[in-house]
Formats: structure tokens, C-alpha cells, sequence
């Protein structure tokens, strides 16, 4: 994991993207490097929409059940990539999930809010 990170501070999103497949290959129940993959896929190669869903929710399955402050935060990054693809029904239920697993958490409340200004009327 730790060479994605080095590599994306260094603006070398394949290289990061590679280092979390990687992380997959060696470690395929583990949450992390599908999370951090879907956001190479969503925020540096914007054309991979599907990929970065795809990966997102095998992260959030893979989340242990009692980590509700970890699903809260991936649930939140699927919310981002539905709404991007215009699934607004998805989006805003994945919002709602977050809330309701992690309430103390600002951001929830902040992506929920930014969709109603932009999505509902």
C-alpha cells in the first residue's frame, strides 16, 4: 500500500495503480487496495467510471461488519462515483448509509447536502 501512496504524491497514477493491484493480487480479502484503486480509477482515469464502482464494492463487502466508520467512508467514494455516472438514486442512498453508520462524521452530512443544491430541486 505503501508504495501507491509514494507514487500518487508523486502524480504517477499508473504506477499507483499498479502497486493496489498488486495489494489485490497478494491480498484479496483485504478491503484497502480495492478502495484505494477505485480512486486512481475515479479521479485519474475518469473514463473508468464501471472499474472504480466495480472495485468500490467489493471493498465495501469485504469491510468487516463491525468497522461501520470504514463503510461509512467507502460508501461515501460509491456515493461519489454513482452520482458522476448520474445514478442519483444510488448516490443518495449510499449517503443516507453513511449517515447512518458513522452520524458523528461531518461528511456525510456534507455530501448529502452538496447533492440536494445540485441533484435535487
Amino acid at each position: 500500500m505503501d508504495k501507491g501512496f509514494e507514487y500518487m504524491e508523486k502524480v504517477e497514477y499508473e504506477i499507483a495503480f499498479d502497486a493496489f493491484s498488486k495489494e489485490i493480487d497478494e491480498k484479496p480479502g483485504s478491503p484497502e487496495g480495492y478502495y484505494w484503486r477505485s480512486v486512481v480509477y475515479y479521479f485519474y482515469q475518469e473514463d473508468r467510471n464501471r472499474e472504480a464502482l466495480s472495485d468500490i464494492t467489493k471493498g465495501i463487502g469485504l469491510v468487516p461488519k463491525k468497522d461501520k466508520k470504514t463503510k461509512a467512508v467507502y460508501l461515501r467514494h460509491r456515493g461519489d462515483i454513482y452520482r458522476y455516472m448520474k445514478n442519483t438514486e444510488n448516490s443518495l442512498k449510499d449517503y443516507n448509509e453513511a449517515i447512518v453508520l458513522d452520524p458523528e462524521n461531518k461528511n456525510g452530512y456534507l455530501k448529502r447536502g452538496e447533492f440536494y443544491l445540485t441533484e435535487k430541486k
